[in-house]
């Protein structure tokens, strides 16, 4: 276990971006505007030049530092960026790629200055339509044509380089830049290999996971069909949006079954999987693929769409349990603990270092760590899962976060998602289902952390979700010291509400904002004055959640029945239950299972149309992504009673089982997020994923997670 991110690693987890230098100009001519990536290896930055009267303008300068990134062969990161110089002088003008402007050294590090490109990424370009994308492939709608023509332009530069006698070695949708007049430009050349020079020797090693051939994994001479593997891999990337990695698999035929069930053309489907092939002698040429992209570009334009069959199958309960049982046991095995100790994605990071391993971090949190696992475990058990083989993950966790309360060397935060109300929960739901004894010290634990105080109003990490947890654990708590503090929490929401209903919260810069969603906003807090006016028949708390859902409902804009909501975070992000119309819903839904109003029904229907009947999506988390939408849709149906909801969770649940990989000594997993590596968490992990799984197949007994 790491020293510097142990178990006790608990307080809030943001990763700070500071860079390596504060310079400003760089070797007399380079003035910094912006730093566009910062690593081990160099930094990439966006800067003015000035180098005469005539010559300046925008660039990029790559650097490679002495000494960083050193392979095998004694090469470092210098290396790459010297090979980068050499690329970029014999190829500008023969195909679309940032000019070579200058080379230098200065301060121990080798740079190269290269055009600067304004456009996005493919990836980026991608990333704008999120999960609708597929549909519109799936639908034959026009909106998909945009992006087959960059897939064509792309195989055109590929096509190009090979000519040339260079194969990329790292084609994915982040080195493929679209400029403002929607033309596609190749970059990142630091891996290519020339086949005529045989340079490098030996080849680069590495490139990025999911898009590599498995004799570049195995360090291979270089041919072209490694390059053919990769754009089967980028063109399954641009269609769906999932990562290639979650669904190959070279040890059976589920490779081919995954492309048919996402890709509806079957011509396409199979060029896909024949790209993928383990053997680089059964790839097609990139022509034969350009000929089977075109040929489904007319047929979007002219032909209507047909049911794909591959999506129709229906999944029985028992192969679903039998999934559930064996993910159980994957969550607990040498897959995703060590030493009976789960491990997590690091927060501190991105979650992935450059040789593709985890990074890890160990958590005790309801979101991310030990909490959260013990919480599906006990849901899991109430259905009547086996959780035997979890005993001694459990017995471990317990036994070392009992060391550090001993040791004092556990710095709590009080919340409900990240903090000590969420750990508290999760004990007392395991000791109701007999998974922990009821001894005396996890009473005296829940009081203690339940009790301590909180600056915060939200639902992740304020009074709002700490206000939940009381009701979770009312087994542990006085009756009068519960109803007193939760008084105290309504009467504080109450007081610091706005006139117009929101309430007001401070931003990691200090500055103030309102924000409707429901993890850290406006929604989370109306919920728990709902729970709070239901529970107590409290008119006062009523009247409260009711001033916030005017709120809401006043910053909601419709189109065509789509209800939105501005938030503060990125794109992909704020489209789910944390932060998005999601979480939004899930409070419309309860204000009317409480008050029977048909407007707030509606608000909730609104919301929830801002998904596909059928969606595709990469992330497949309770926080950002599809299984928190399918807990919804399942709220939706248990409230609403309109069928429609519990068959767009069916839909999840086939995606969901779709992409589901087995190893064959530890059993089922899923890569949640972007890690290419599985982690058992509850909200970012595949804690989350089981339980929603095991609510769709027991909705009587199960709840939303941490409701009741």
């Amino acid at each position: 276990m790491e020293e510097n991110e142990n178990l006790y690693q608990v307080a809030a987890m943001r990763n700070d971006d500071k860079s390596n230098t504060d310079k400003k100009i760089i070797n007399q001519h380079y003035l910094v505007l912006k730093k566009l990536k910062n690593d081990i290896k160099g930094e990439v930055i966006k800067c003015f030049y000035i180098k005469g009267l005539f010559k300046w303008g925008l660039c990029i300068l790559k650097e490679g530092k002495r000494g960083a990134y050193v392979d095998k062969y004694d090469r470092d990161i210098r290396d790459r960026i010297l090979w980068q110089r050499e690329l970029h002088s014999n190829l500008t003008g023969k195909l679309r790629l940032p000019r070579l402007l200058d080379s230098f050294e200065a301060d121990n590090s080798y740079y190269i200055a290269i055009d600067y490109i304004n456009g996005k990424s493919l990836a980026s370009k991608r990333n704008e339509y999120g999960a609708k994308l597929w549909n519109h492939f799936d639908q034959h709608e026009n909106k998909a044509i945009t992006f087959l023509d960059y897939l064509l332009q792309l195989i055109d530069l590929l096509e190009r380089l090979h000519n040339e006698g260079y194969i990329h070695r790292d084609v994915n949708t982040e080195n493929f830049l679209i400029d403002k007049k929607d033309k596609l430009h190749i970059i990142d050349l630091e891996l290519s290999y020339s086949i005529s020079k045989h340079s490098p020797s030996p080849p680069f090693m590495l490139g990025t996971f999911g898009y590599m051939s498995p004799e570049q994994l195995a360090c291979s001479l270089p041919t072209i069909k490694e390059d053919v593997y990769a754009v089967g891999a980028t063109i399954f990337k641009v269609l769906t949006g999932i990562d290639p990695i979650k669904i190959i698999d070279p040890n059976s035929n589920r490779t081919e079954e995954n492309v048919r069930f996402f890709i509806s053309d079957a011509t396409l489907a199979g060029n896909i999987t024949n790209c993928l092939l383990t053997e680089a002698e059964g790839r097609p040429a990139l022509s034969t693929i350009k000929k089977a992209i075109e040929q489904y570009k007319s047929d979007i334009e002219h032909v209507t769409p047909s049911q794909n069959p591959q999506t129709n199958h229906s999944i029985s309960q028992i192969q679903l349990k039998e999934t559930i049982q064996d993910a159980i046991r994957a969550i607990s095995s040498p897959l995703m603990a060590d030493e009976y100790i789960w491990f997590s994605e690091s927060a501190l990071t991105d979650g992935q270092n450059s040789e593709g391993r985890l990074d890890k971090g160990y958590y005790l949190l309801f979101s991310r760590g030990m909490a959260g696992i013990l919480y599906l475990l006990s849901v899991a058990r109430k259905t009547g899962a086996n959780i035997d083989s979890s005993q001694p993950y459990i017995y471990k966790g317990i036994e070392l976060l009992e060391q550090g309360i001993i040791n004092d060397t556990i710095d709590l935060l009080p919340g409900l998602h990240f903090g000590s109300a969420g750990i508290s929960s999760s004990i007392s739901i395991s000791i109701q289902q007999g998974i922990l004894s009821p001894e005396k010290k996890f009473s005296n634990w829940i009081e203690t952390w339940l009790t301590r105080s909180n600056d915060q109003l939200n639902f992740a990490h304020g009074i709002a979700g700490q206000g939940m947890a009381y009701w979770l654990c009312h087994d542990h708590i006085d009756p009068g010291l519960m109803k007193s503090h939760l008084k105290n929490y309504v009467d504080l929401l109450l007081g610091t509400q706005e006139k117009d209903g929101s309430w007001i919260r401070l931003n990691s810069q200090n500055k103030k904002e309102k924000i409707p969603g429901f993890a850290n906003g406006v929604g989370g807090i109306i919920y728990f004055l709902l729970e709070y006016a239901q529970r107590y028949d409290n008119d006062t708390a009523l009247h409260g959640a009711i001033k916030g859902l005017n709120w809401l409902m006043r910053q909601s804009s419709s189109n065509q029945g789509v209800l939105s909501w501005n938030t503060r975070t990125d794109r992909e992000i704020s489209r789910w239950w944390c932060e998005g119309p999601p979480g939004i819903a899930l409070v419309f839904l309860k204000a009317y299972s409480i008050l029977k109003e048909k407007t707030y029904a509606s608000f909730a229907r609104g919301a929830l149309y801002n998904y596909d009947e059928k969606v595709v999506a990469n992330n497949l988390s309770q926080c950002h992504g599809i299984s928190g939408l399918g807990e919804i849709y399942l709220e939706a149906f248990r409230t609403l009673g309109d069928r429609q909801w519990n068959e767009r969770a069916g839909w999840i649940v086939k995606v969901i089982m779709q992409l589901k990989q087995v190893d064959p000594h530890y059993g089922t997993y899923w890569l949640v997020q972007k890690a290419k590596s599985p982690v058992p968490d509850f909200m970012v992990g595949c804690s989350g994923v089981v339980h929603f799984l095991l609510r769709y197949c027991n909705q009587d007994e199960i709840k939303f997670p941490l409701f009741s």
